[in-house]
């Protein structure tokens, strides 16, 4: 009913629902399958890649954005899906030009499989957590500050805290 070009019969065209969203790709049995872009209007979210009985699966992009014009994104991940929800490898970039790759489990970062790449453009592998749509470096972790010392230790909210140990590229430890 809300096939508005294509070949609706089918299964291939651009659907326009009630609520404002937006597909355009495959359909089977009634449900979005194969490759095909989605645009969600309640939440200002598109996905591009494939679906699975409606459902995003498989490879493809999820992009958040922060206005009605969707030039501004919040994030964006790239990578594997499972049940609508980032699963297993692919990597989600902030706002703030820092970065996660790694695994993905249940839709959110696993923290202790991956790297991050820090808005001060520190990388970093360790512990994380989320606070407030942000990544810190949380627990146990290594930070390498602008390609030359390493930081070796634990930190707190994302910055430096109790033990640890700073090599300097000399091999000093400070």
């Amino acid at each position: 009913d809300c096939c508005v070009s294509g070949n609706c019969k089918s299964g291939v065209g651009k659907y326009v629902y009630e609520t404002g969203n937006i597909f355009e790709g495959e359909f089977r049995n009634g449900k979005k399958n194969g490759k095909g872009e989605y645009f969600i209007y309640s939440t200002k979210s598109k996905y591009e890649g494939n679906f699975l009985d409606g459902e995003f699966f498989g490879f493809g992009t999820l992009i958040n954005y922060s206005d009605n014009d969707l030039t501004k994104y919040i994030g964006r991940y790239t990578g594997e899906f499972k049940k609508n929800k980032p699963e297993g490898q692919g990597a989600y970039y902030f706002q703030d030009g820092s970065y996660f790759a790694g695994e993905f489990k249940d839709g959110l970062p696993d923290g202790k499989r991956g790297i991050f790449y820090t808005k001060d453009h520190s990388l970093y592998k360790g512990d994380i957590k989320l606070k407030d749509g942000e990544m810190l470096p949380e627990g146990k972790g290594l930070i390498i500050f602008d390609r030359e010392k390493v930081y070796i230790g634990d930190f707190h909210n994302g910055k430096l805290h109790g033990k640890g140990r700073l090599i300097q590229p000399d091999g000093t430890v400070i």
